[in-house]
């Protein structure tokens, strides 16, 4: 008889050499050392470890509904920046589109949406396509649009 073939069980079942038990014709263990381990039991908390984690729990809610206010806030500051970055194009006097939006400026949109705030050079793309190049007639208003998408969550 060949022994590296893998034995199946008898018609009727059997029980393995690992002592558990095989309906007929499943493939059967023929070692000892082929016994299933079970999963280890899930350790149980003590009561201050239970309490501090139902605190940290707690504290992580309560921070996720102040970083939600706050971007909710900040989609009302930026209302402005968002319409400009969800328009089409830029349109000259007589209504014709020069350039159209692009995809990344859709992005930007969704971004600042989604987060309330943008990166620096985000900002500065944002501040070229609503404003125009930075130079001293417009240098404050660009400043302030700029350091507004960049102010984050203290």
């Amino acid at each position: 008889m060949n022994t590296t073939i893998q034995r199946r069980a008898r018609a009727g079942g059997e029980v393995g050499a690992n002592g558990e038990w095989y309906e007929g014709g499943k493939f059967i263990a023929t070692r000892e050392d082929t016994v299933k381990v079970s999963p280890p039991a899930p350790r149980v908390l003590t009561p201050e470890e239970r309490a501090a984690k139902d605190a940290q729990a707690a504290a992580d809610l309560a921070k996720g509904e102040r970083v939600r206010a706050w971007v909710a806030a900040r989609r009302e500051v930026n209302a402005e920046a968002l319409a400009e970055l969800r328009r089409p194009g830029w349109v000259d006097m007589w209504g014709n589109v020069l350039q159209p939006a692009t995809n990344f400026h859709v992005r930007l949109a969704w971004h600042l949406e989604e987060y309330g705030c943008l990166t620096p050079r985000q900002a500065e793309c944002v501040a070229k396509k609503m404003i125009g190049r930075r130079n001293k007639g417009n240098a404050a208003d660009w400043d302030r649009l700029v350091n507004q998408l960049t102010e984050v969550l203290q």
